[in-house]
């Protein structure tokens, strides 16, 4: 595993000159295989740096072999874990499907860091509401 591509930019549905491509290299395969924040690392890294490490770390952790995809049941098992809330909001098999619809997973098909991007891109505006002490803050970011 040596990183995963990803695509920011443009407008929902295009490809157009707005798109770059990136590959994020995970930060534990420079320190631990266990994705734990040393105290090295807090000092190299920025938080924002460290917080996209967890993301990618994260999500290569929740399958067995640590593919470029999860299988719907590792997705699930992940989010269950490491997204107790949006676990709680999707609620049964018919939330999950809609859930894994929202983040344009197609039937028999694995769940790529592309499509769990998706899921961080809506989570972080409402989980940024959620997190604050005035409630009434809300995330008016424009995310692409």
């Amino acid at each position: 595993m040596g990183g995963t591509d990803v695509e920011v930019g443009g407008t929902s549905g295009s490809r157009g000159g707005g798109w770059r491509s990136y590959t994020i290299t995970p930060l534990h395969l420079v320190s631990s295989r266990s994705g734990v924040q040393t105290d090295d690392m807090a000092s190299q890294y920025t938080e924002l740096e460290l917080a996209i490490n967890t993301l990618v770390t994260q999500f290569h952790k929740a399958s067995p072999n640590e593919g470029p995809t999860l299988t719907v049941e590792e997705f699930q098992t992940m989010i269950s874990k490491e997204l107790p809330t949006a676990a709680k909001a999707a609620g049964d098999q018919e939330g999950l499907k809609q859930l894994l619809k929202e983040m344009e997973v197609h039937e028999d098909q694995g769940v790529t860091f592309k499509n769990f991007w998706k899921l961080v891109n809506t989570l972080a505006t409402t989980q940024f509401g959620q997190l604050q002490k005035n409630k009434t803050v809300r995330c008016n970011c424009l995310l692409l």
